[in-house]
């Protein structure tokens, strides 16, 4: 022990309520205190005064304080259903609420940036310490009272027991049986676990009278320590690794050696009043804390001249200012203080960190009320009323403040219709301010920043005008679809044109894989190319992701998560998303043979993808970092290396220092490049773990660097902040020299020699960034489109930005992903082997999943002489849904509903004719669509769909997988084909593909009167059948068939009625007639 005797040196008394948590500060001379009540104050030893101070005070949690951590950057307080941050000057942080929080117990840190928080609740929960913010939640086999951390997470449970979890994915390694009547505190230190607790006896529980010891690396119990008066408090030595202080309530304390329970270094008593609530001891082993339930805190120490730590940081006080007189230029009252100004500041004031949530209108001044009206007014109590002079009309209010150029929500399509045709205003074209087109605003979000939610009138999605947010020629994603936190992300990846050309060549191959993300993002591509400005959505490309069991396991799925949010971590999300995403398409374009599957044999295109030379896939020749890692055993020195080759660099930032000098990112990336670790791993040669000291020797940088920024904490995103200019550069080089690596910063106006094998010139492509609201946080990304321009992809949103809006770096718009391409190096993919051109024989061949067929197909293949030869083949085509998910309502306090979010729905079948030629109407595909997701409702009264439609193993129709389906139709949009159909634009949209508008032919649109007084009516499918056909379709269900040859023929019919010109009679006469007999249904307009 240390040297002298322990004893009391003086009582701090905090307050009349109940001691509830004690914690020593680790960096600085504080002790915190925290009560039953949540108020927390601290107080600071100063050794020159030999005083303890109050330095902080003020209420953090409701309900008790339960624990008290201290962290570099802040101190962590735990109440039964909150987490928050404070600041050691006082000030507040964070306060981080959640539904799991019912009732938490402890906390206990796992990472310099994350913790763990765990209680009698269900789930254990992954809180970034920097931001406030819920990373991953955890089921929790059941109900935990302590936390401790030493090699493993050591967590005591409420049934006695000890689970053993691993720090980093928090699954159960082991488990010990303590204390048969349940765990009250445990700590570790090194492989030494100790526990008390309480034992059943007789069917009652009374306190275990020893405390038992476990060596952590066998599991197995040591001999136990005697303590007849029942422990209540444990805690290591923070020096003296075996030594253990144990306490009971009523204050008995013993000192012992856990090596030798035997002997007893020390007994003694503390006197309480009420007794012992909690227990501290300083990192220097010099000073304990104890705290009772009056609010009573003893200190006790065992030497004179005591510190906290060994080597603590200066706290941070507060400087009086000096007095400085105020003098006034003028002697008399007439001098106006404008006279005296005012300083230049150089910084901003404080009024420029005001959020913008705390600043409103507070409208215009009351007018002054006239005299005689004064003179006349009775008053009852402090209301006022006076007789009408006759100048004043009755039952006015004041006029509101004019909004002047506020941004305005998009009106609905059919608004904006009705409008134009009765003359009344006009919708603005622009959304935002003026700062849009600029570097963002560095204390306030942007309009172009804010996050975009699509509204939903009684029209639907298509009422929704998504052309409000997008003037460009580049399309944006769609949000409210599930993990759509992907949309920023899948717009880097689309404007790397190597990737996106490996990916729409993969399409062309015979992949079988039913959810491959190879195939979606290159039909997700396709879309966007093609769109030029639509808004499109990544509907297919998700819901494959959400089939895919490792990105559930990496709680890459928002179900996973919580509820969209202001705590959900996405720029930690998104990180690890791309590092799945690349190592998933490495694995998927890796593939040496076809994959076997349901829909049918090969058609003619392997999916075996071209590699290079040295065996690489085309995601290792575009993304991977070649290294060799070298282990070197500390114990005999010998040196094991193995080849490496991430997809991803990770930024390591430099601890904070007090030098104000700030290092570039160029040497930030330089060192978490050759960054080397120090850990305990397995010698063959020594046959046992030693030290091993592991660094990466850099072979070989890709043609797509790309960059994870792992901002963790205030401290990374302090490098990133700077207003005077970018910290992020537009151009670096990278120069392997004899196993070294050296980057070095490029600037834009000059030239850099970059032809030597080992230069590697990179100039930024995009930008993946966090935005913080408060809210509901999300992603956004700023890519360079094209040469010399940049886009800001907010979602549905683009617009069009400068360059150093990519580099700037705000609080609220946190970088994530940086996206760098390779400008030095004349490098081309080899993809020779792979196709140019679809396989055509996909649409002469019939496939089906079913397992045993004997029925007839309903459709007739095409032959080889059918297929197109020349864009304009007339095609007829009709598809049927069926609802994954039900409508999201929101039902207000006046009894109005609004829609949230609509139905989910999915193909469930999808029928194609021939258009022209000597067949005619008959139908070539007739595919239904089989999914592994859940149906909620098959709509059969509107689709004709039947379970046992869908069902593989009793289904009587052709099933196909929904990417075969989808290919075929794809394949038809290539071929040029025309689309004959009636509502088009929300089936291909459900279908989730784009097809030019020069490729559709929609009867809707046909027979649509843009008359004023008719503009609102679209006529149905079976209304024009009845009156322009004369046939009755739809009599007792749908079918798609018969749907797509009634479109077809009623496009015949209008090109008759056009020849003759009597299209415009036939029209009118068609709305007159829906008109008088009060709707345009058939049953109300038969006899006409």
């Amino acid at each position: 022990m240390a040297e002298g005797e322990w004893h009391e040196t003086g009582r701090i008394h905090a307050g009349g309520a109940s001691v509830s948590a004690l914690s020593f500060d680790s960096f600085e001379e504080l002790l915190w205190v925290g009560d039953d009540q949540g108020h927390v104050t601290s107080y600071i030893f100063q050794p020159e005064s030999e005083q303890i101070n109050s330095y902080t005070s003020r209420n953090v949690v409701a309900g008790p304080c339960r624990q008290l951590l201290a962290h570099d950057s802040a101190i962590v307080c735990l109440g039964q259903n909150s987490i928050a941050s404070m600041h050691r000057r006082g000030s507040m942080k964070w306060t981080l609420s959640s539904d799991n929080f019912t009732d938490l117990r402890s906390i206990c840190l796992t990472t310099s940036f994350e913790l763990v928080a765990a209680g009698h609740q269900n789930t254990m929960s992954v809180v970034n310490i920097g931001r406030g913010s819920v990373v991953k939640n955890f089921e929790c086999q059941g109900d935990v009272n302590v936390l401790k951390k030493s090699r493993l997470l050591c967590c005591g449970m409420k049934d006695g027991t000890v689970q053993f979890r691993d720090p980093k994915t928090l699954k159960i390694e082991s488990t010990i049986s303590a204390h048969s009547g349940g765990i009250v505190d445990v700590d570790v230190a090194g492989n030494l676990l100790i526990t008390c607790g309480f034992s059943i006896r007789l069917g009652q529980s009374v306190s275990d009278p020893f405390v038992k010891v476990y060596d952590m690396r066998t599991m197995r119990s040591l001999a136990p320590i005697a303590f007849p008066n029942g422990p209540s408090h444990l805690m290591f030595h923070p020096r003296l690794a075996s030594t253990a202080v144990i306490l009971s309530n009523n204050g008995a304390m013993h000192i012992s050696d856990v090596g030798n329970p035997v002997g007893i270094a020390g007994f003694y008593h503390v006197a309480f009043e009420d007794g012992c609530s909690s227990m501290g001891m300083s990192s220097s082993g010099e000073i304990m804390a104890f705290g009772d339930s009056t609010g009573t805190v003893q200190l006790w120490t065992s030497k004179g001249d005591v510190k906290v730590n060994p080597y603590s940081r200066v706290t941070e006080v507060v400087s009086l200012p000096d007095y400085v007189p105020v003098r006034m230029t003028g002697d008399d009252e007439s001098t106006p203080l404008s006279s005296v100004g005012m300083p230049y500041y150089t910084e901003h004031l404080l009024s420029a960190y005001w959020p913008s949530t705390r600043t409103y209108v507070v409208g215009r001044r009351s007018p002054q009320v006239p005299p005689e009206i004064l003179r006349n007014a009775k008053y009852t109590d402090f209301v006022g009323y006076a007789p009408n002079t006759g100048l004043y009309r009755r039952n006015q209010v004041y006029s509101w403040a004019t909004r002047g150029d506020a941004p305005q929500a998009p009106k609905f399509r059919s608004e904006q219709h009705r409008e134009k045709l009765f003359g009344r205003g006009k919708q603005k074209e622009e959304v935002g301010s003026p700062m849009s087109k600029g570097p963002g605003n560095m204390h306030q979000i942007p309009e172009i920043y804010k996050k975009v939610e699509i509204k939903y009138s009684r029209f639907g999605v298509e009422d929704f005008d998504f052309g409000y947010y997008n003037k460009t020629q580049f399309a944006g994603l769609e949000t409210h679809i599930t993990n759509s936190y992907c949309n920023a992300l899948l717009q880097v990846l689309f404007f790397t044109e190597e990737l996106r050309t490996v990916c729409k060549g993969h399409v062309m191959t015979d992949c079988r894989r039913e959810f491959c993300l190879l195939c979606e993002l290159g039909f997700l591509f396709r879309m966007l190319e093609d769109a030029q400005g639509t808004n499109c959505q990544a509907t297919n490309f998700l819901r494959a992701l959400s089939t895919l069991p490792q990105a559930s396991g990496l709680g890459l799925l928002e179900a996973a998560h919580l509820a969209p949010g202001p705590t959900v971590a996405y720029g930690s999300l998104i990180q690890t998303f791309i590092r799945f995403i690349l190592e998933h398409l490495h694995q998927e374009s890796n593939v040496a043979e076809p994959v076997a599957g349901k829909g049918g044999e090969a058609d003619g295109n392997s999916s075996a993808w071209p590699s290079s030379k040295d065996g690489l896939s085309v995601i290792q020749q575009l993304y991977a970092l070649h290294m060799t890692s070298n282990s070197a055993c500390q114990g005999c020195g010998s040196i094991t290396s193995k080849p490496i080759a991430p997809f991803v660099l990770d930024l390591v930032y430099p601890k904070k220092t007090s030098s104000n000098l700030k290092p570039s990112f160029v040497e930030v990336a330089e060192a978490s490049i050759r960054r080397e670790n120090v850990t305990k791993a397995w010698c063959d040669k020594c046959r046992e773990y030693q030290l091993t000291v592991q660094t990466r020797i850099l072979q070989e940088m890709p043609q797509e660097l790309t960059i994870n920024c792992a901002i963790q904490n205030e401290d990374n995103l302090e490098f990133w902040i700077d207003e005077s200019k970018p910290w992020l550069p537009s151009s670096f080089a990278v120069v392997i020299e004899e196993g070294s690596v050296k980057v070095r910063a490029v600037q834009e106006d000059t030239e850099f020699e970059s032809e030597a094998d080992n230069v590697f010139l990179y100039s930024l492509q995009g930008v993946v960034s966090e935005v913080i609201d408060n809210k509901t946080n999300h992603l956004v990304s700023i890519v360079q489109v094209e040469e010399k321009q940049w886009a800001l992809f907010n979602d549905f949103r683009v617009d069009l930005v400068d360059q150093t809006e990519a580099q700037l770096c705000a609080k609220w718009k946190i970088p994530s992903i940086l996206s760098y391409k390779l400008l030095s190096k004349d490098r081309t993919l080899d993809l020779s082997g792979m196709p140019q051109e679809a396989n055509v024989k996909r649409l002469i061949k019939d496939m089906t999943v079913v397992n045993k067929r004997k029925f007839k197909p309903s459709a007739v293949p095409m032959v080889i002489t059918e297929i197109p030869k020349e864009p304009g083949y007339l095609i007829a085509i009709d598809a049927e849904f069926v609802a994954l998910t039900k409508d999201e309502i929101e039902i207000r306090s006046d009894g109005s509903k609004s829609m949230v979010r609509p139905s989910q729905l999915g193909l469930a079948r999808v029928s194609v004719l021939r258009g022209q030629g000597i067949n005619k109407g008959v139908p070539f595909i007739d595919d239904y669509v089989v999914t592994s997701e859940p149906i909620v409702d098959f709509l059969t009264e509107y689709s004709g769909i039947k379970p046992d439609d869908l069902d593989p193993n009793i289904s009587k129709r052709t099933l196909v997988p929904l990417k075969s389906a989808y290919k075929k139709l794809r394949l038809l949009v290539d071929l040029g084909c025309k689309f004959i159909g009636h509502g088009l634009s929300k089936d291909f949209r459900i279908i989730n593909i784009f097809v030019p508008p020069a490729q559709i032919i929609d009867t809707v649109d046909l027979f649509y009167s843009r008359v004023k007084q008719r503009f609102f009516r679209k006529l149905g499918l079976k209304f024009l059948a009845w009156h322009l056909l004369k046939e009755e379709i739809q009599q007792n269900t749908h079918d798609s068939i018969e749907d797509a040859r009634t479109a077809l023929n009623l496009y015949y019919k209008y090109l008759e009625l056009q020849q003759n010109e009597q299209f415009k009679s036939t029209l009118d006469d068609l709305y007159d007639i829906g008109n008088v007999f009060d709707g345009f249904s058939v049953m109300r307009t038969q006899n006409v």
